[in-house]
């Protein structure tokens, strides 16, 4: 038996827990509007690009792809808490400040400590070296007491 973040039990068997956590609940929700949303959410196709083309394989091309990234960050094998320390190391990776920033007010909702949150972005750090570690530096300087981002 394993605590999840909101303190529930739930067992682990063959790579996924026989009860839904709290945490993945509160996942499953829909966003609020007044929350800050990573680049892969609430998406709404914007049809063809600034050189015309077909809007229907536009937005059919959209659509199957922001389906595949809800899908793939969807808690499977790996639990809701463990796929959010992920996204939030993506995000510092990948330099994207709007991901960061909704990752780590998720990260905080969902009960990580400033450490555990500082630990995923320093796991993406040690793959992307100084210029990341200057990004997230920066977001986090930004982002420190932002009343949106509180728990």
């Amino acid at each position: 038996m394993w605590p999840d973040r909101a303190g529930e039990q739930f067992r682990i068997k063959n790579g996924t827990s026989s009860k839904k956590t709290s945490t993945q609940n509160r996942l499953s929700q829909p966003q609020q509007n007044s929350e800050i949303a990573c680049c892969a959410e609430d998406h709404q196709p914007v049809g063809p690009g600034p050189a015309g083309g077909d809007s229907q394989i536009t937005g059919d091309v959209e659509r199957k792809f922001f389906a595949f990234l809800r899908a793939a960050s969807s808690p499977q094998a790996l639990d809701a808490p463990t796929k959010q320390a992920i996204a939030l190391a993506l995000s510092v990776l990948s330099k994207c400040e709007p991901c960061l920033i909704a990752h780590i007010g998720k990260a905080k909702k969902m009960g990580f400590t400033a450490e555990e949150i500082d630990d995923a972005a320093w796991s993406a750090i040690a793959f992307g070296g100084s210029p990341v570690m200057m990004f997230y530096n920066g977001v986090k300087e930004k982002v420190a007491g932002s009343p949106a981002l509180e728990a």
